[in-house]
């Protein structure tokens, strides 16, 4: 009986199947080889996929840290209360982040927008809560024909001229102007709201 030729591509193709597959193979290995990837998980009957791998090994690093609102300064701690320091009811103490150093504290509320207030507890070595603000980095001003002006308050900045927004002083529920002329007093609660300039 006589045997049949199979064509050369049809022999090129079958060989060229094979070297593909061999190099598949091969790159699979090489993957998992080079990346240090382990197959040393049990996942047969019985085995609920525990690794076999060395408990002491240390694995990848994993931080704990809450991300951080980006309107809060770069560096901060949650509030523990300081002895003798009475908390306003109406502040909520797990919201409320410590910033600045000193024997002088008061609260600080600040709004950058609606519906938006981060709570301080502000410890200070000054008399002024300007001058207490400004060293703890909350805030920045600039002089004006009005006197001293708040324009800058956690890295925002309002700008009458260009958004039609300024920052205004509150000392419990009363604005005022004169936060250069406020002294600290650890009974009032200071705030700082971003309002829109009336015309």
């Amino acid at each position: 009986m006589h045997k049949t030729k199979k064509p050369a591509a049809a022999m090129f193709l079958a060989a060229a199947g094979k070297l593909l597959l061999a190099a598949a193979l091969l790159a699979m290995f090489l993957l998992f080889a080079g990346c240090g990837c382990s197959n040393d998980v049990n996942t047969g009957p019985g085995n609920s996929g525990q690794s076999n791998a060395d408990p002491t090994t240390p694995g990848p690093e994993v931080s704990d840290e809450a991300p951080v609102d980006p309107t809060l300064p770069p560096v901060f701690v949650p509030a523990e209360i300081p002895e003798g320091f009475s908390l306003p009811p109406d502040i909520p103490e797990d919201e409320l982040v410590a910033i600045g150093s000193g024997e002088k504290h008061f609260i600080l509320k600040v709004t950058p927008m609606e519906n938006f207030t981060t709570y301080y507890l502000v410890s200070a070595t000054k008399e002024s809560v300007a001058d207490a603000l400004v060293e703890a980095e909350l805030i920045d001003g600039a002089d004006t024909e009005d006197g001293w002006v708040v324009t800058t308050v956690t890295g925002i900045t309002a700008e009458p001229e260009l958004d039609g927004t300024c920052w205004v002083f509150y000392i419990n529920e009363d604005a005022t102007s004169n936060i250069s002329g406020a002294i600290v007093d650890p009974a009032c609660v200071y705030s700082l709201v971003i309002q829109s300039v009336t015309p």
